[in-house]
């Protein structure tokens, strides 16, 4: 074979390609022109004849036309190793030592090749496309062998397609293994991160995370690295036995409106991470007064649902009154009495609603409106309703809880019984020293991990016994340790007895008649329990009768670090002020304007005396026989709005509210709904889970909301959610959600880049469009520790060995990384054979013109 490259620019070339029937040619046109000069011939007839023999030798094997803009010939084999993620250092280096030319080697990560090694920042946010790696090396290399070394973990999305072009183009892919061992998983990992989904600003963040060991090697000397929007914040020191898993907090302070990216990262020999995104909602800020700080539990449950910015002014805790009111849009009194409200506070009150034009809601106690000492005041003179003198008060006795914790093997999952810790100890530290309270653990039976006594004197020793005591083991028994609590609280002798229930799983023998006896024996000792579910398995329908037969309440989370703040709620709402109370009730009837637009509200337990002022517009009334008194009333005073409740938002009087599902409503009518404002793209958000994970390109999303109102108004209707990088990158796309349950909402979808995204949620009437989430390459399968895929390299190998031999690829010119390399295109046979009959004729008619001469 003859080969002749003629370079036309410096971007194209002609290629000759010559077989053994040239050799043939060349010897006949020897022969001729012997005979030529022998006889005399034209020198003409000479070169017209080599003309055509080398017409003729084109027509046969026409050349091609060559684009590249760059090229660097080597001989040898091609030698291509992946440098993606799931390779790592160690395995990149052992495929570089079984290349016996460095200049042949090529590095791939993605979906492009490369002359240079590519470093783990190098690595793209998207998945290893080996399809589009086989068509760059077929567009490249032809009739080339290729000595692939790669783990094969990111091949499982090679298309028939690649392979066909390389069986086009004649390469040989013939794999190279490294031993698996280097592959092997991270020798510490961070398992999991929890952190709240959306908090308020100014209020603290807690971040939960679990580093685990797998190894069978203790751990020393590594750290975590904490993260706050991409800058590091913090470090701590990691120590680790083997095969063990730890939890971690950190909490941050003071965080500005807006998305915040949390990130626990290790150090730089695992470079194991994970990420979290929390919302701080900036919205109108309100300033609450209390007399007592115990006053506002109710109230702060409230709000923390409605997750409004709060400021609280307890009196009597000490606290100072502010002495400028201007970034207030709206001020609560809650049951304060006239002497605690000095008189430039007041003045500055009149003047901000009048004046300023702000908003001002009155609620009513046992220390407000008359029983407060209103009459003759600026506060008399604000309040749509006036004074009447005060009736009667009531001793507050104290309170007794038992904290019953489900401690089975499944809590040790995901930081359960961590958590569950953290909650019991949290309660404890809010509940008065005066109090009494408990707490059992249960598995197959109960334990008295602390007994009932004084809050003052289980505080001393309570975190040493709950960590020492409540440990994770056995199977999920409830009935004998309900039956103990109901026990120790029958002897207590406190104003309020109440019982919070935790539980993971399912509860046996619940149908049974012991338990039936059970309940109703704590029913007829005036014990009321609420009860807690965590993650999909729990015995909702059990837990629910439970809570709703002893009047208490029920929760359900799937996240096990907000049971601290559930338990809070719940035990400072159970025991609140539910001790001042007439013995009757009054019924509620809606007269106009917000009281109409909710739900009917149930009875009460009690209300302050008072009259309807004539400017006043009466939005409800309480009845009391064939009597009737003012319940809630409002006025615009000046240029802002009063709002006057004449019964407590404390639990004393207003008891039967606390199951009203309208009772946030009301309050947000009195507060956030001030000017119609919401801010930071909230508005009418219910109590709701958030979680997403991703495995190979399948992403999936699940959506837990709480509240009934709130599942009732998604029923039916349409749910999805969009997903937009936050790179500014184009891509956007949508995933349905189908509700699996009522409150549950289930959709997965395809995803193939990692990176940072924005989650725009619309579930029916419910939407939130400020969520951030974090899909990493780990998420999507571009990890380490996946081991080497035997059996796609070797189909690959297998589809490709024969197609050419290796000695004929060894011998050949190889170019290798030809950037921007076009096929090759044949010039046609038709210009030559044309070209030929020409010169032909004018040989021919040559000879006859010399012939003639003569």
């Amino acid at each position: 074979m003859l080969n002749f490259t003629y370079k036309i620019s410096e971007s194209s070339s002609l290629n000759f390609e010559f077989g053994y029937l040239t050799y043939l040619l060349l010897v006949c046109f020897i022969f001729i022109s012997w005979l030529g000069f022998s006889n005399k011939r034209s020198k003409r007839s000479l070169i017209l004849r080599f003309i055509q023999i080398s017409l003729l030798i084109f027509a046969i094997y026409p050349p091609q036309i060559s684009s590249v803009t760059k090229e660097t010939p080597t001989k040898g084999e091609i030698f291509v190793i992946d440098s993606s993620l799931s390779m790592g250092e160690d395995a990149v280096k052992a495929c570089e030592k079984l290349s016996t030319n460095d200049e042949n080697i090529i590095y791939y990560s993605v979906d492009s090749l490369s002359k240079e090694k590519l470093g783990s920042s190098d690595i793209s946010s998207k998945l290893t496309d080996l399809g589009k790696i086989f068509k760059e090396l077929s567009l490249k290399y032809k009739d080339t062998k290729i000595k692939l070394c790669s783990d094969g973990q990111d091949l499982s999305q090679v298309t028939d397609e690649g392979i066909r072009e390389l069986k086009k183009s004649r390469i040989t892919i013939e794999p190279l293994y490294i031993d698996a061992n280097l592959l092997r998983e991270q020798e510490i990992l961070v398992k999991n991160i929890t952190a709240p989904i959306i908090i308020t600003q100014g209020e603290e963040l807690k971040v939960n995370y679990t580093i685990e060991n797998p190894s069978n090697k203790e751990v020393k000397g590594s750290q975590a690295n904490i993260l706050l929007d991409n800058k590091l914040i913090d470090k701590k020191k990691l120590s680790l036995l083997p095969f063990e898993s730890n939890l971690y907090d950190q909490t941050f302070n003071n965080l500005a409106p807006g998305r915040h990216k949390i990130t626990i990262s290790l150090d730089e020999e695992t470079n194991s991470s994970l990420s979290r995104w929390v919302y701080v909602k900036e919205n109108l800020k309100i300033l609450v007064v209390n007399a007592n700080k115990e006053e506002a539990n109710l109230l702060r449950r409230i709000f923390a649902v409605l997750q409004t910015d709060i400021e609280y002014i307890d009196l009597k805790n000490g606290d100072s009154l502010p002495s400028n009111l201007e970034q207030y849009s709206s001020i609560i009194l809650n049951d304060v009495p006239k002497d605690l409200l000095s008189n430039k506070f007041l003045e500055q009150l009149n003047s901000h609603v009048i004046n300023t034009g702000r908003d001002l809601s009155i609620l009513g106690g046992d220390s407000s409106f008359g029983l407060g000492k209103y009459a003759n005041s600026i506060l008399e003179d604000l309040s749509p309703l006036s004074s009447v003198p005060p009736r009667s008060k009531v001793e507050k006795l104290p309170s007794a809880v038992m904290i019953v914790i489900d401690k089975s093997g499944s809590m040790a999952e995901q930081g359960k019984i961590m958590a569950a810790k953290l909650a019991a100890l949290s309660t404890i530290e809010s509940l008065k020293d005066t109090d009494y309270v408990g707490v059992i653990g249960f598995d197959q039976g109960p334990l008295s991990v602390i007994e009932i006594n004084l809050v003052a004197e289980v505080k001393k020793d309570a975190k040493y016994r709950l960590q020492a005591n409540l440990n994770a083991e056995g199977h999920t028994n409830l009935l004998p340790a309900l039956a103990l609590a109901n026990l120790r609280l029958a002897e207590m002798k406190v104003g309020r007895k109440h019982i919070i229930v935790l539980t993971d799983g399912q509860i046996p023998q619940s149908n049974s008649d012991a338990f039936s006896n059970t309940i109703n024996k704590i029913r007829q000792g005036g014990i009321t329990i609420s009860t807690v579910g965590l993650g999909y398995e729990a015995d909702v329908a059990f837990l629910q009768y439970l809570a709703k037969s002893t009047k208490g309440s029920f929760y359900q989370t799937l996240d096990a670090s907000r049971l601290p703040k559930i338990f809070l709620e719940d035990v400072k709402i159970a025991v609140g002020e539910d001790t001042i109370k007439e013995q009757s009730s009054y019924p509620v009837k809606a007269v106009s304007g917000i009281f109409e637009s909710l739900s009917p509200a149930p009875e009460l337990a009690g209300f302050v005396e008072t009259k309807l002022k004539d400017a006043a517009r009466l939005e409800a009334e309480v009845l009391k026989g064939d009597k009737k008194f003012p319940l809630f009333a409002s006025w615009k005073k000046g240029n802002g709005k009063v709002y006057a409740l004449a019964t407590d938002i404390q639990g004393r009087w207003s008891a039967p509210w606390l199951k009203w599902q309208d009772l946030v409503t009301l309050v947000s009518k009195m507060s956030k709904d001030v000017d119609g404002k919401s801010s930071g793209g909230v508005k009418d958000i219910p109590k709701f889970d958030f979680r997403y994970s991703a495995e190979g390109r399948e992403i999936k999303f699940e959506l837990f909301i709480y509240d009934k109102a709130s599942i009732s108004q998604t029923k039916d209707k349409s749910s999805s959610i969009s997903l937009t990088p936050l790179d500014n990158s184009k891509g956007s796309s949508q995933i349905i959600l189908n509700e699996i349950k009522p409150g549950l909402y289930i959709g997965k979808g395809e995803i193939n880049t990692a990176g940072d995204y924005l989650a725009k949620i619309q579930a029916g009437d419910f939407s939130f469009n400020e969520l951030g989430i974090t899909i990493s390459l780990n998420d999507l399968g571009e990890k380490k520790g996946g081991g080497i895929n035997y059996d796609l390299l070797s189909r690959i190998h297998q589809e490709t060995s024969q197609i050419i031999s290796n000695n004929k690829t060894e011998e050949k010119n190889i170019k290798i990384f030809e950037d921007n390399a076009e096929p090759s295109k044949v010039v046609p046979i038709w210009p030559f054979l044309i070209a030929w009959v020409l010169v032909l004729v004018l040989e021919v008619l040559s000879r006859e013109k010399y012939s003639a001469r003569r």
